[in-house]
């Protein structure tokens, strides 16, 4: 527990604290991040889950992730009537503090571009446009395309370390776990050359990634 100003950060308790992260997410419009993604990010690591409460209340979260060799900070959501008053900076110092612990190479994260000069006033630096798109897509078979197997996942967690740089395994069993039917492999002369998992978001939203192809050359 860290005291900040007048308020407080500590770290996601109950499920009411899983429940107000998710109200947040959902007034941002994340229709990617649900309850679901949110618990299985305390159960990684729940002193990497940080909500900030002012007066009693919570107003703002912020989600710290340590892989094996680098970290990522995600969720950083302060209430709309609490903005402008250093509650996100005092957020996203717990975190940074809390993964400069770990000793890790490298601390990652995607902003928005109004949070941008406070994150480059924190030490960040640019090294990459993330963009997002969205539409509806007809499908197509294809003879290469099959569901991931509980026996494809293991290999393509080896193959993951290999082009993501780090063990993300944890989330790649579990988003196989929870969304088993929108997990895919391509395989090419009976080896995996392609995989893609996917989620349900708010709405009925679904969003894919990680998706990498091993002759593309490309990963997310």
């Amino acid at each position: 527990m860290i005291n900040s100003q007048d308020g407080v950060i500590r770290n996601f308790q109950n499920l009411a604290d899983l429940e107000f992260a998710a109200s947040l997410i959902k007034q941002e419009g994340w229709h990617s991040e649900t309850l679901l993604e949110l618990q299985s990010f305390v159960e990684y690591d729940p002193r990497g889950c940080f909500l900030y409460e002012y007066g009693g209340d919570p107003i703002g979260i912020c989600i710290a992730t340590a892989y094996q060799q680098a970290g990522f900070i995600g969720q950083l959501i302060v209430a709309k009537r609490f903005r402008g008053q250093g509650n996100g900076r005092a957020l996203m110092k717990t975190t940074i503090q809390y993964l400069q612990q770990k000793q890790l190479r490298a601390i990652f994260l995607d902003g928005v571009q109004k949070a941008i000069p406070m994150y480059e006033e924190l030490g960040f630096q640019s090294i990459s446009r993330s963009l997002r798109f969205f539409g509806q897509i007809p499908a197509e078979e294809s003879s290469d395309v099959q569901p991931m197997s509980e026996k494809d996942l293991q290999e393509v967690i080896n193959l993951d370390r290999h082009t993501f740089g780090d063990d993300r395994s944890f989330f790649l069993r579990k988003r196989w776990q929870n969304y088993p039917d929108l997990a895919l492999v391509r395989k090419q002369d009976f080896q995996i050359a392609g995989y893609l998992f996917g989620r349900v978001g708010i709405g009925g939203w679904v969003s894919a990634g990680p998706w990498v192809d091993l002759n593309e050359k490309s990963s997310n």
